[in-house]
Order: C-alpha cells, then structure tokens, then sequence
C-alpha cells in the first residue's frame, strides 16, 4: 500500500509510528485541557457585589425557609433530630477548612458569602452560627454539606481557591445564635 512511498521517502516505518504516537498523546492531552478549560467557562461566575453581600443580608435570604411557628422548612429525619450535639448558645471548638465551589448548596441556595458546610446531625441546614475565626469572624448560615464535614467540623464558602489554600485548616470557635428543626 502506502509503505512502499514511504520508504522511497527516507521515513522508516518505526520512525514514523512512534512520531504518531507522540502526536496522539499530545492531542489527547490538548482534548483534555480544551475541555477543562469550556468546563470552567460555562460555570456561572459570581459577581463581585454578590460575594460582599453581608451575612445579615444572607440571614434575611434565609429568614423565608423558616415559618411562622419558628420551625424550619428543612426535612430531616427523626434520627436525625435526636442526634443534634448542639444546643443555641453552646460554644464549641471546631475544624475549619475553605472550599470555593461555586453552583447551588445542599439546600438548593447558590453559593455566597456568608454560607459554610456542616454535619446536618450536629449543626442543622439554616442554623445561624457566630464563628470566631480571625478575619473570617462573622455570623453564617449552614446550608451545605460535604462528605468530608462530619462531626465538628465546619467548611466556610470563599470566592476564590486561592483563597481557600490561604486558609489552610484551623480551629474555631463557634456559637449557635439559632438552630433550625
């Protein structure tokens, strides 16, 4: 077939096979990366204005998911409810790390500001918690999990990863000022 043009060329068979594998290993990595990169265009960004939106802002967003009887609208089963370690007021040591996900929560909220990840068994979806954190101190909502937040340990949303990785993994104090049901 081709092989007889080829060699009247100068190019060896071996020559050339192992020149197309280099290109197909290129072009599956450059596939990949060009993938990547549509990947992390089509996610939605997150304004700038949206991620200074104060917590008592992200409290009153939050104020709607709680009716009039002052119970949640949050469904959590019945083992659950009685495995809450926590009582409003309690002040209790935890774990903190960062992530910067963006998308919606577990609680069907877009991520902001504001918002951190814990155990629904110890901190409920739409308890208000004051987190003394140095300069991350402030009041948050629980409305997302994760699978590595079990026990005392909480996950504090930030905008940017980089942001995240400064972070790193501390301990914090953190109040209850309202639990959900």
């Amino acid at each position: 077939m081709f092989y007889v043009h080829r060699q009247r060329v100068g190019v060896s068979i071996y020559k050339e096979r192992k020149v197309m594998r280099t290109l197909a290993r290129k072009s599956f990595f450059l596939a990949l990366a060009g993938v990547i990169v549509s990947f992390s265009h089509v996610q939605p960004q997150v304004s700038e204005k949206a991620t200074m939106a104060s917590a008592d802002k992200v409290m009153s967003s939050f104020k709607s998911d709680i009716d009039l009887r002052g119970e949640s609208k949050f469904d959590l089963r019945s083992e659950e409810k009685k495995s809450i370690l926590f009582d409003k007021a309690a002040t209790r040591t935890f774990t903190a790390t960062a992530y910067c996900l963006k998308g919606k929560t577990a609680s069907g909220r877009h991520v902001r500001k504001g918002i951190i990840a814990a155990d629904p068994r110890v901190l409920p979806l739409g308890s208000v918690v004051q987190i003394d954190a140095g300069s991350y101190t402030g009041t948050y909502i629980v409305a997302d999990t994760g699978s590595k937040v079990k026990g005392n340990k909480i996950d504090v949303w930030v905008p940017k990863c980089s942001e995240a990785t400064r972070f790193g993994k501390r301990l914090v104090k953190l109040t209850v000022v309202s639990k959900a049901r």
